[in-house]
């Protein structure tokens, strides 16, 4: 028998993700940190003991983000599945607690949104009979709003008209360096991969700085003055 609750991880490959986000200038940096964002999700993913549905940038159908997310959970509950738990890539914190919270809540009726800092999702739950695919593509998603418009949504059809707010997490999202005033926050080891990108791409700037510089400085070293009547 099919379970009734499954993850819908909806994510770039880390190829993709890293094109997309470039969250340095350096894209070899960038492809590392994706990729071990991706592991880390997918691992905490996996443990949970859940079905997994992976939609990745190959798989998801439409023109916009909105388009592409709401397809995805339409194909998502065609399968049978009763609710969805849906992830991304991009918050190094989450955790296999998260996802079983999400899950036992669900179970009985309970709607879980897990917060970032920047007003967008990290996780968040929804029932089949919750889903409605006019309004899901109304949702204010991609933006600072989303939290709100989300928790909105999911209250007009939740019998508690309560939702779980999970503790709220940083994701990784646009440049790198704006995350330095709040790296502590971070738990994952991946901070420190964060803090090597970030002097690794200093140095860089700093050295391309200092030879463009250079370059244009066309500084020329020369001898002492010679006399005519030398």
């Amino acid at each position: 028998m099919k379970s009734r609750s499954g993850i819908l991880f909806f994510a770039r490959t880390p190829e993709a993700e890293a094109s997309a986000k470039g969250w340095t200038a350096s894209a070899r940096a960038n492809e590392l940190l994706a990729e071990k964002l991706y592991r880390k999700t997918y691992s905490a993913l996996k443990k949970s003991n859940l079905p997994i549905f992976i939609v990745n940038n190959h798989k998801q159908e439409g023109e916009n983000f909105s388009e592409r997310i709401t397809n995805a959970l339409s194909s998502f509950f065609s399968h049978g599945f009763e609710n969805a738990l849906v992830v991304g890539s991009d918050c190094p914190d989450l955790e296999v607690s998260d996802i079983h919270q999400a899950a036992k809540n669900i179970g009985h009726g309970l709607n879980t949104i897990g917060a970032t800092e920047d007003g967008g999702v990290y996780l968040f739950s929804v029932s089949k009979n919750q889903f409605c695919t006019a309004r899901w593509l109304e949702l204010s998603w991609c933006s600072d709003s989303l939290f709100h418009s989300l928790s909105t949504e999911l209250t007009r059809n939740n019998n508690n008209n309560k939702i779980q707010r999970l503790k709220k997490k940083i994701d990784i999202d646009g440049d790198l360096s704006r995350l330095l005033p709040v790296l502590k926050a971070i738990k994952s080891k991946i901070k420190n991969l964060i803090v090597s990108i970030l002097n690794f791409t200093f140095v860089l700037s700093f050295c391309s700085t200092q030879f463009v510089f250079l370059a244009k400085s066309k500084t020329v070293l020369r001898g002492p003055p010679v006399s005519p009547h030398s």
